[in-house]
């Protein structure tokens, strides 16, 4: 994982500690109607340089999820999946 990526995960969570979000609010939400949007201009580079770096060596040292973790909207994506995978009511929403 890029550092942008841990970097969103973390401004995200504390973003929504920051705004009060907690799981009562949550509840009242209509899921279907939500969304993540993170900006970021250059994510991803550092895992882009080493798929580079590793395909001078050889194709097969290159890490398979070099494309989709250089693309700039991972950062939104690991977010998402990160609250849907604590069915957004974690101890972090408290």
């Amino acid at each position: 994982m890029d550092k942008f990526m841990l970097y969103s995960l973390t401004a995200g969570k504390k973003a929504l500690q920051d705004g009060g979000v907690n799981e009562d609010v949550m509840e009242e939400l209509d899921k279907t109607k939500c969304g993540v949007l993170i900006g970021s201009a250059m994510g991803g580079m550092k895992v882009f340089n080493d798929a580079i770096e590793a395909l001078r060596i050889s194709y097969r040292k290159m890490n398979p999820f070099c494309v989709p973790f250089a693309t700039t909207n991972m950062g939104s994506t690991m977010l998402t999946m990160d609250l849907v995978s604590l069915n957004l009511d974690s101890a972090m929403l408290r």
